[in-house]
């Protein structure tokens, strides 16, 4: 049976980086207090994504996404048909 103790995963490469050069003797004004910021940020957002997870929801999208989506490719292939679709793509592209 395990302790109940987790090993931390790996840092992510910029941060490990930064653990080397502090740990190969780099000293600059501000950087561990930089150092905490940017670490107590990952964790705020490692936080916040488990939390997402755990809630089983996703980001809420606009209920007619799909019907939008599908008349703006229609409207895209009928400007790609015609001979002058330049600007009919414009229109599109800028969503008129």
């Amino acid at each position: 049976m395990g302790s109940g103790i987790t090993t931390p995963a790996a840092p992510p490469c910029w941060l490990s980086g930064l653990i080397d050069a502090i740990t190969d003797g780099l000293r600059a004004p501000g950087l561990q207090e930089r150092l905490t910021k940017l670490t107590a940020r990952q964790e705020a957002l490692r936080t916040e994504v488990e939390t997402i997870e755990a809630r089983g929801k996703a980001p809420a999208l606009h209920p007619k996404l799909g019907e939008v989506y599908r008349a703006r490719v229609a409207r895209l292939r009928e400007g790609l048909a015609v001979a002058d679709g330049r600007e009919a793509l414009a229109r599109i592209s800028h969503g008129k």
